[in-house]
């Protein structure tokens, strides 16, 4: 354990810092799973909402440092790949 005062604060905004960034993880993960339950049960309206909401996740998950944008845009191109196809 930290003896040093700024070592347990930083302690402290870590462990806070961690419980935020997995629950948006997890979060962003149950959005992508309901999007492609929905791709699955070729519902577009369902799909459309999921895909919305997965979208907003991801770009926010960016801007919070969670992930690169690099993984963001292959996710949201891979979950628009997939709309287009249900859609057409």
């Amino acid at each position: 354990m930290a003896v040093i005062a700024s070592r347990k604060k930083q302690i402290r905004k870590t462990a806070k810092r961690t419980d935020i960034n997995r629950r948006l993880k997890s979060s962003i993960r149950t959005a992508v799973r309901n999007f492609n339950n929905a791709v699955v049960a070729e519902d577009v309206e369902v799909a459309k909402v999921a895909l919305d909401r997965s979208i907003k996740l991801l770009d926010k998950s960016i801007t919070k440092n969670v992930h690169n944008k690099n993984f963001v845009s292959r996710k949201k191109s891979s979950l628009h790949k997939a709309y287009n196809e249900l859609s057409a």
